[in-house]
């Protein structure tokens, strides 16, 4: 098989700029309104997707249907892209994101998609985007891209390959799913409900258990945040170095999309002199979309962006880290934080009032029981987690060979 590159806008027959909502909302409107940020993760969270009102006789021009093609057009996020499926019904395109109707005798939809989540593609589009203050791209400038083009029953065949890992990938994170719903009711069912063991014997004064008492997080850890990081220090493999948005995806257990890096040698030195993020560490959100928090995992290796993320040093406190993770998760926990926080323009939460926070703490006793059995769903968690990284790489290293033809389909 030979692969030919060939300008992609040879196959593009029209593009347009997607629709300006004057308000979203999370809870109704006419359509769902698909932004920027929804399609950054590789797999789109259809209900994070928030509504917007559009003039019924706009609808038709912003639906978006099955193989249409969008690519974010300015921002951090150029060149990010979804290729529409079936499953988005009800759907308009935001205005940052452009649409692109490409000729679909010559190009199987499912194929494009796998192209243009290629390094092939991201390489094109870092390659005129470096360098500059605002980046963005517009509509002329991506039809320059080089598309392998291979015939169209080959597309179909690759396609086909690379998508039954997509399937098991997406298999995987729906067993996450249910076993982090189960985690969090058993948290609710001991500590909302207080129905935890030995509950029908214990006393109760002033509502909360006896023996249980209320204490202030600053009292319970130690709460900072990481070193300074500068621009210059940013590299091109190594470390990887997460933001809000990465710390937000993992929280969301969403894949991870990694776009900056410090060096080995940085990342040695903070670690013998500061410390790193442990197991069982806690990241918080705490600029901009307040409340975000993830627990560290065993194998994680990363440093992280001073001022965006609070860091609380939990990894010496096992069970009283697990049950914290879930109170942070908890609307009572998330609803704290966000009272919490200061500033008009740009909410904030400082580390002096996440250190002021009052949480209610359960004895020891429950508290390691209760790790005990959330210890369960984690070790059930974490080999999912690893057998999907293990999939979503032998994905990504099997996408050039088949492009290219050094692997027959």
């Amino acid at each position: 098989m030979k692969t030919e590159y060939i300008k992609f806008q040879n196959f593009i027959d029209s593009t347009q700029y997607g629709y300006t909502a004057d308000e979203t909302s999370f809870e109704n409107g006419d359509c769902k309104y698909l932004r920027i940020t929804d399609i950054v993760p590789y797999f789109v969270e259809k209900e994070t997707v928030p509504f917007c009102k559009i003039p019924e006789e706009k609808k038709a021009q912003y639906m978006i249907t099955d193989g249409d093609l969008l690519i974010a057009r300015t921002g951090a996020t150029t060149g990010y892209n979804l290729i529409v499926d079936d499953s988005f019904k009800n759907f308009i395109f935001a205005s940052y994101l452009i649409r692109f109707n490409y000729d679909k005798k010559k190009l199987f939809p499912l194929y494009v998609k796998y192209v243009l989540k290629s390094k092939l593609w991201y390489g094109f589009v870092n390659n005129y985007i470096s360098g500059s203050a605002q980046p963005g791209m517009n509509a002329r400038v991506f039809g320059k891209f080089n598309f392998p083009y291979v015939p169209l029953s080959t597309q179909q065949k690759i396609a086909s390959i690379l998508s039954a890992y997509d399937n098991l990938i997406q298999n995987y994170k729906k067993q996450i799913e249910a076993l982090q719903t189960a985690a969090s009711e058993l948290y609710k069912e001991w500590f909302v409900r207080f129905r935890f063991l030995g509950w029908k014997n214990a006393k109760f004064e002033n509502g909360i258990p006896e023996g249980w008492k209320i204490e202030r997080l600053g009292n319970l850890f130690e709460i900072t945040s990481s070193k300074r990081v500068f621009e210059e220090d940013y590299v091109n493999e190594g470390i990887p170095f997460y933001r809000s948005k990465e710390i937000i995806e993992l929280s969301n257990n969403q894949e991870i999309t990694t776009e900056l890096f410090i060096s080995n040698e940085l990342y040695a030195k903070f670690k013998n002199k500061f410390g790193v993020p442990k197991e069982n560490d806690i990241l918080i959100t705490s600029v901009g979309s307040i409340g975000n928090s993830y627990q560290v995992r065993k194998d994680d290796i990363f440093y992280f962006k001073d001022g965006n993320l609070t860091w609380i040093k939990s990894s010496s406190k096992k069970a009283l880290s697990k049950y914290l993770i879930y109170w942070l998760k908890s609307d009572l926990g998330k609803n704290t934080l966000i009272s919490s926080t200061i500033g008009t323009s740009q909410s904030a939460l400082t580390i002096e009032k996440l250190r002021a926070i009052k949480i209610l703490v359960p004895e020891v006793n429950i508290l390691e029981k209760f790790e005990q059995k959330i210890s369960s769903f984690d070790i059930k968690i974490q080999i999912l987690n690893k057998q999907i990284a293990n999939l979503t790489q032998q994905r990504d290293l099997l996408l050039p060979r088949l492009m290219s033809g050094k692997l027959e389909v």
